[in-house]
């Protein structure tokens, strides 16, 4: 199988990115009210509410990510909405498919070295796909991946 072409990995990303941003603005828009309730007129009780509504917009957060992230590739076969829509697709670098543990760990690294440098490594990762012969991201390194085409 052939490796993905790098734009179709960043158009993907991008549709996906933005499936998953306005899951979450939806899941949490309540969230957002109390936060500008809270700052507009201060009092313990929104204090509270903000404090567990944030609490649960987390929760919330964390469940999509995982769902839209590992869950949906290991039923629609290494495939998110973004790589469906481009024909793209996660496999093993032995050609075999995608299990739990392969597409948590390549996930977790990603979505942790995204946290840990504030989004920069989405940057270095794009211009990485770009650049690189081999097509592949730090992530795919880690968890022995590739993003191929879909015949």
């Amino acid at each position: 199988m052939n490796r993905a072409k790098s734009y179709h990995r960043i158009f993907a990303n991008l549709f996906d990115l933005i499936v998953v941003a306005s899951l979450l603005l939806l899941l949490t828009f309540r969230s957002i009210i109390a936060l500008i309730n809270g700052l507009v007129n201060p009092s313990s009780l929104d204090s509270l509410a903000l404090f567990i509504l944030s609490f649960s917009s987390g929760i919330f957060t964390f469940a999509i990510v995982l769902i839209y992230f590992v869950i949906l590739p290991l039923f629609w076969n290494g495939q998110t909405l973004g790589k469906r829509f481009f024909k793209i697709k996660i496999m093993k670098i032995d050609g075999s498919e995608i299990d739990f543990k392969t597409i948590f760990l390549r996930e977790s690294t990603r979505v942790l070295l995204v946290i840990m440098t504030f989004g920069f490594s989405a940057l270095v990762d794009m211009i990485i796909l770009i650049i690189s012969k081999q097509g592949l991201g730090f992530y795919d390194y880690v968890s022995s991946t590739q993003v191929v085409d879909v015949v």
